[in-house]
């Protein structure tokens, strides 16, 4: 439903820096010192990290248990680049300037394991992982059109799970108690439990997350505290079966159930909510989904590794009472504003993928990977009550009008990439992906349908050069691309969008890798953009167009530091400038030099870790500080006061647990210390603007027998 999601969104490459957090070397098992055995999978093959020609941010078990990252809400304060704005079930990833708020497609990749989850469609609805039970969270920045196709121009993000243990029964539970300040308390409860099969071969690993958020916004015209509480339930199932050394074949299934208000408030107090139209209904959404995985592995005389990855996603996610303003003047008073609410938006997504690619395994000079990948995908969003007038008698809704949609597609890919190292100091390496797909797509209500072919070839070049054992250079020009889509009641399609992005970087280390020092500078032309804009001859009828340019220029870097043996230090951060250049459409939202919406300006985090011996037992101590700058929101079309700025976030958080036996710890933690309620997104103009969870303190119990 584009005009629906328009709604919805006013409410709310290759070469790269490797940062790699004391948890990443935890989660591969090596000591601090040994950066270069961490083992990735970012290029489909298994590769160290440091020879790695991807920005690529790992974040591993422990720090995302340290920094209670729960979801991939959680995961922008611990990896620069990357953004997360939500309203309900829509979801805006952004990484590196690239954001998904207008379109049919996601520009943000998602992956559990080797199974593509990546979702979008016209309300923007994505899954949201629970990172319980992670080996770790690959966070590829900058286009990967190459390896992951369409849906990736901004980058993917990739959830790794843990794979059965074959040999060795383990058990894993943690109990928290969290208690928000001025709100509900809340309690979460995680168990894994490992039980090997046949010794060996086969064995199947089950993980689970059961929580009660509560919440800390209150209506009080509904006479309703914390609105916006959360309950979620996830359970993952996973097998392992290796028959032999050469076939492994293992699947999954998910299923999550997760039933939550919306994190909206007033604009003059973060604590309160108010409906439009002088309503006392309360906000909520329902995210509900099962997903199975399947992947078969065979590996030929250790030259070359087959894998074939099937994937399926169900997806139901309704949502209620869902409302936003719209000013009609700068200087309207309250009584001019227009008001919007949604009684009802039934979303249903269903995606089956499977990739079959053949891989290098020798650890040669040439390293390569080619394959080939299918997408059926079917997104359905019906609201058969929406309303939008000036507010009159409190309580009392204007007539409603309806809107049912569906987009069905189905795509195909050809991929292939190949490197060599030239002596031992250069490696060059080169990949390209062809893709088309077939979209329908239907408006049930204005009985009309339309359906065409979109197709794209992704290529990507990159080379490094090590001048040292201890100091690489990098650089790549990598393409991206998001598929065009339709319109409703048969106005014109619109074309696919892309980007290129070149950039150039190195990889540092010093004093025996107590030093290490990452760095890298990129551009990015941005074509074809989509968003809404006024049909030509029709200023009062919008529909998604490619309106204009944009360029991205950004700097990225890291530095980690461990001054001793029990201290780690570590700094990451990164600037964009991301602005439109040019401008094709009679009546955008934009103009030439305005911003890009919903890109910060900067971010940047910093870390200190402890590790002692206090009175013969093991304590691990962090403090972690992030700081995101604004984002913008403009709409021209409305006027040019029509513009604002989210704030300044600033988070201070801890934790500190106390490993009592090999089979027993303790925790405590607190998260937004600083008790910064501003605005995370820059909707306040709407009188609807989303912030962050107050201060809020919590103890862990954690039992384990590995």
């Amino acid at each position: 439903m584009k005009s629906q999601k328009a709604i919805f969104a006013i409410l709310i490459a290759a070469s790269g820096t490797a940062v790699v957090t004391p948890a990443a070397f935890a989660a591969a098992g090596e000591s601090d010192h040994s950066l270069q055995e961490i083992v990735v999978t970012a290029q489909k093959r298994k590769e160290v990290l440091k020879d790695v020609p991807i920005s690529l941010v790992v974040v591993g078990t422990e720090e995302l248990n340290d920094r209670h990252i729960t979801s991939l809400e959680d995961l922008p304060s611990a990896v620069p680049g990357l953004s997360y704005a939500s309203a309900g079930n829509s979801h805006y990833i952004q990484i590196r300037g690239i954001s998904d708020i207008v379109g049919s497609n996601s520009t943000i990749g998602m992956y559990i394991d080797d199974a593509d989850v990546t979702l979008g469609g016209a309300a923007s609805v994505q899954i949201n992982p629970v990172t319980f039970d992670l080996e770790r969270v690959e966070v590829l920045r900058g286009p990967q059109g190459t390896l992951y196709g369409d849906g990736s121009s901004g980058g993917t993000i990739r959830f790794i799970t843990k794979n059965p243990q074959l040999d060795h029964f383990a058990f894993n539970a943690d109990v928290e108690a969290l208690f928000t300040q001025d709100g509900g308390p809340g309690q979460r409860i995680n168990a894994m439990i490992n039980v090997p099969l046949i010794e060996g071969q086969l064995g199947i690993r089950v993980a689970s997350t059961f929580e009660h958020d509560g919440g800390w916004i209150n209506e009080p015209a509904a006479n309703q505290e914390n609105i916006n509480a959360q309950s979620l339930t996830n359970v993952r199932l996973k097998a392992l079966w290796q028959p032999s050394t050469q076939l492994t074949i293992s699947g999954m299934a998910v299923v999550n159930r997760s039933d939550r208000g919306m994190d909206f408030s007033d604009n003059n107090s973060p604590s309160t909510f108010t409906q439009v139209f002088g309503l006392t209904t309360v906000p909520k959404a329902k995210n509900d989904y099962e997903l199975y995985n399947l992947s078969v592995a065979y590996d030929f005389s250790s030259v070359a590794r087959l894998t074939n990855t099937l994937g399926y996603v169900r997806l139901a996610a309704p949502q209620y009472a869902v409302s936003a303003f719209f000013l009609t003047a700068a200087d309207s008073p309250p009584a001019e504003t227009f008001n919007y609410y949604v009684a009802e938006q039934d979303i249903r997504d269903s995606l089956l993928t499977d990739e079959i690619r053949l891989s290098s395994t020798e650890s040669g000079p040439w390293q390569w990977t080619l394959g080939g990948f299918f997408r059926r995908y079917t997104d359905s969003v019906n609201a058969p009550n929406n309303y939008f007038d000036f507010p009159g008698t409190p309580g009392v809704l204007p007539a409603s009008y309806g809107s049912s949609q569906q987009l069905a597609s189905r795509s195909w890919s050809l991929f292939a990439d190949t490197s060599y190292r030239i002596g031992d100091r250069l490696t060059i390496g080169a990949g390209v992906r062809g893709f088309r797909e077939t979209q329908h797509f239907n408006d049930y209500l204005a009985l009309t349908a339309q359906e065409g072919d979109f197709h794209s070839a992704d290529p990507r070049f990159y080379a490094q050069l090590k001048l040292t054992d201890e100091i690489n250079l990098y650089t790549s020009a990598a393409k991206g691309f998001r598929s065009g889509g339709f319109n409703s009641f048969s106005q014109p399609s619109y074309d696919p969008e892309n980007v290129w992005s070149y950039e150039l970087g190195s990889k540092m280390a010093f004093a025996e890798s107590r030093v290490e020092v990452n760095a890298d500078v990129f551009w990015t032309d941005y074509k074809n953009y989509q968003t809404f804009a006024p049909l030509p001859g029709a200023q009062l009828v919008s529909a998604i167009q490619n309106v204009g340019q944009g360029r991205i220029r950004g700097f990225e870097g890291d530095v980690s530091w461990r001054p001793f043996d029990h201290w780690r230090l570590v700094a990451r951060g990164d600037f964009l400038d991301a602005k439109f250049t040019e401008i094709n459409s009679t009546s955008t939202a934009y103009l030439p030099g305005d911003r890009i919406d919903l890109v910060p300006r900067y971010q940047f985090t910093l870390s200190a870790e402890n590790d002692m011996t206090w009175f013969g037992k093991n304590v691990v101590s962090r403090i972690d500080y992030s700081q995101q700058g604004p984002e913008t929101y403009r709409n021209r079309t409305s006027g040019d006061f029509y513009h604002d700025e989210s704030n300044t976030i600033d988070m201070l958080g801890f934790n500190t647990r106390l490993k009592w036996n090999d089979n027993l710890s303790f925790a405590v933690f607190g998260r937004n210390l600083l008790n910064d309620q501003g605005f995370t997104n820059p909707y306040a103009i709407l009188g609807n603007g989303v912030r962050s969870r107050p201060r809020t303190f919590g103890v862990e119990f954690t039992t384990a027998f590995e």
